[in-house]
């Protein structure tokens, strides 16, 4: 993996010191959609979206960092059990922490905390 300069969005915020604007919100949410769009056609279902995983290089370009819990899927494999699609806890949706091991949840879904 390359080494992106300015690190993750969290610490590029933090550089800043103070909260994104609009623009740069924008942006990066086009570039996490047009990169998970791109798993999801390789039938690859990337479920720990979060800032510290969205890297940035020395030109601003947005990269998505951390497939640790990167799943493929089959053609006829469109859900998982929850217990077995993993991610960072506090980045789930509420339909992870349902009481059944195996509920299955949509891994191709995809939301964003940039706020």
């Amino acid at each position: 993996m390359p080494y992106y300069d300015n690190g993750d969005l969290v610490q590029v915020e933090n550089k800043n010191g103070k909260p994104f604007d609009t623009k740069i919100i924008t942006y990066s949410i086009l570039y996490v959609e047009n990169a998970v769009d791109y798993l999801h056609k390789h039938h690859l279902a990337y479920n720990d979206i979060k800032l510290e995983n969205i890297l940035v290089d020395k030109w601003g370009y947005i990269h998505l960092g951390d497939f640790g819990f990167v799943r493929q899927m089959t053609a006829e494999t469109r859900t998982l059990r929850a217990k077995d699609l993993g991610g960072t806890p506090t980045s789930w949706g509420p339909e992870m922490f349902q009481d059944d091991p195996h509920h299955n949840v949509d891994p191709f879904k995809v939301t964003v905390d940039f706020f």
